[in-house]
């Protein structure tokens, strides 16, 4: 199994009276959000394989597995990043290294690199999901 990010929502007890106050608006929103999250990190990750950031050589040879790299909604608060092994089953020799080449951990560099910018991405949406349900409630 490759290396993956996963993005989560932490603020539960907010999210959860946002809920209770219309349910129907929150989820709606919260799988558009996380949808949208789920795109900007796979952007990211794709940025960071171009670049090559931190890496001593760029992951790129067929393009195959930057054309791989998706975001799927694990389920309405999670979102994974993750290559697809199917199209490219190197991106774990890739990603974690072999006896013979280091290790280009393109997934762990976004995840650190992007981790602020995604939190405040996230937290403008979820303010924005709390701002919709205040005023259609209200």
């Amino acid at each position: 199994m490759c290396a993956q990010i996963s993005i989560k929502i932490k603020n539960q007890a907010r999210i959860l009276s946002a809920f209770k106050e219309a349910p129907s608006i929150f989820a709606s929103e919260i799988t558009k959000t996380m949808g949208q999250i789920g795109a900007i990190a796979e952007s990211k990750v794709k940025g960071h394989i171009v670049m090559g950031t931190d890496m001593w050589k760029r992951p790129i040879d067929t393009w195959n597995m930057y054309g791989g790299i998706k975001y799927r909604q694990k389920d309405p608060l999670t979102v994974i990043i993750a290559p697809n092994l199917n199209s490219a089953p190197y991106a774990v020799y890739v990603h974690e290294g072999t006896r013979k080449m280091r290790a280009r951990p393109f997934l762990d560099i976004t995840a650190k690199r992007e981790k602020d910018y995604i939190g405040k991405v996230m937290q403008k949406a979820l303010d924005n999901i709390v701002n919709i349900i205040a005023k259609k409630t209200g």
